[in-house]
C-alpha cells in the first residue's frame, strides 16, 4: 500500500478530504502536502497531510461515534502491514455509497476502497466510495442496474411528490435514507472477519520469521 505510519500510533488514521484519504502529518514529513482551510471566523489556516488515493485490507468493523463535529462513521481495515481507520461524516455521500455496497462485500476477503470527488456531466458534482474486491467492482445492494430500479427496501421518495420537493423535503428524505443505512450497517457481523484477519497476520508474521532464520 506504500503507507507512511504515524510513529506515535500503530494505526493509520485517515479522513476524506475532497476525494482523497488524508493522514495528519507535519511540515517535516517530505511526503506531506500543505492544505489551506478556514475556521468558523473565516481565518485562513494550514494543515500538513499525507494523501492516499486508496487503501486495501479486510474490513473488520464499522462503528458510529458522535463527536464535536457531528456523527462520524469509522471503517476499520486490517492489511498485512498495519491497521487502518477511515473517518467520514454519516451525512456524506461517501458513507451512503459505501453503506449501499457493504452487503455485497465478502468480509473474509480483502477489499480496495477509494473515495472520489469530481465534476461530472453538466457541472454536476460526483462523489462516493469506489470498492473493489478480487479486482472487480462492488456495486450497490440496493439497486438493480438491469431493471434500473431500487431494491431491497431502500427508502425512495414518491415519484409524483418529489417533483415538488424543496430543500427541506430533500433533507428529510436523506435523513430517512441515512437512518435506514445505519440500521443495516449496525446489523452486520464482523466477528469472522476479525478472526480471519488476526489468523492471517499471525501466519504472515511466522513466514517473515522463517525468512530471517540464517540456517
Amino acid at each position: 500500500m506504500g503507507a507512511v505510519k504515524n510513529v506515535t500510533s500503530d494505526v493509520l488514521h485517515l479522513s476524506i478530504i475532497k476525494g482523497s484519504l488524508m493522514q495528519k502529518s507535519s511540515e517535516a514529513n517530505p511526503e506531506a502536502v500543505k492544505r489551506e482551510w478556514k475556521d468558523d471566523s473565516g481565518n485562513v489556516k494550514f494543515k500538513w497531510e499525507v494523501p492516499y488515493s486508496k487503501v486495501s485490507g479486510m474490513i473488520t468493523n464499522v462503528e458510529f461515534k458522535l463527536g464535536d463535529f457531528g456523527e462520524q462513521v469509522i471503517i476499520s481495515l486490517s492489511d498485512a502491514d498495519e491497521d487502518i481507520k477511515i473517518y467520514m461524516p454519516t451525512d456524506s455521500r461517501y458513507f451512503s455509497d459505501f453503506a449501499k455496497k457493504l452487503p455485497n462485500i465478502d468480509l473474509q476477503s480483502e477489499v480496495e476502497v477509494m473515495p472520489y470527488d469530481f465534476e461530472g456531466d453538466k457541472g454536476k458534482n460526483v462523489k462516493g466510495m469506489s470498492v473493489k474486491q478480487n479486482k472487480e467492482k462492488v456495486y450497490s445492494h440496493y439497486y438493480d442496474a438491469d431493471k434500473k430500479k431500487t431494491i431491497n427496501g431502500l427508502p425512495q421518495p414518491d415519484p409524483k411528490e418529489k417533483k415538488n420537493f424543496d430543500t427541506d423535503d430533500w433533507k428529510i428524505f436523506f435523513m430517512t435514507e441515512k437512518k435506514f443505512l445505519k440500521k443495516a450497517v449496525s446489523k452486520v457481523d464482523f466477528s469472522l472477519a476479525k478472526v480471519k484477519a488476526e489468523v492471517r497476520n499471525v501466519d504472515l508474521t511466522a513466514e517473515v520469521g522463517k525468512e530471517e532464520v540464517p540456517f
